[in-house]
């Protein structure tokens, strides 16, 4: 695992998993803005998804849903899997893309999925 933390500072380490390029550039863009926070890896394909995220083992991956003919949601598990560390935000330009049909166990992308017990 690539340690991210020194004692003054803690770089979040973002990976993009995003097919569309002038998208993936603007969010590049944004995080470039904060000097907390750096662009680890980009990838636009589930495989190449899969292969940075295990890689770079980040703190943070922003999953696009759409991914071409690829599902985003069906490549959860596998980041899961390959880089368990990782905090998995997602971000589409659909909201037919939040539709939970299909969603692994346990991942609720509305967020209005059941609540742990206390």
């Amino acid at each position: 695992m690539k340690p991210s933390m020194t004692k003054a500072t803690k770089t979040i380490r973002v990976v993009l998993v995003e097919d569309d390029e002038p998208a993936r550039l603007g969010l590049r863009t944004q995080i470039e803005k904060d000097p907390q926070m750096t662009v680890a890896g980009e990838a636009a394909t589930y495989r190449d998804a899969v292969k940075i995220a295990e890689k770079e083992q980040p703190d943070i991956i922003l999953l696009d849903l759409n991914l071409g003919d690829e599902s985003g949601m069906g490549l959860l598990p596998e980041l899961s899997k390959v880089a368990p560390e990782s905090r998995v935000i997602i971000v589409t330009g659909s909201r037919d893309d939040l539709e939970p049909r299909g969603a692994p166990a346990g991942h609720h992308p509305r967020g209005d999925g059941p609540r742990p017990q206390a």
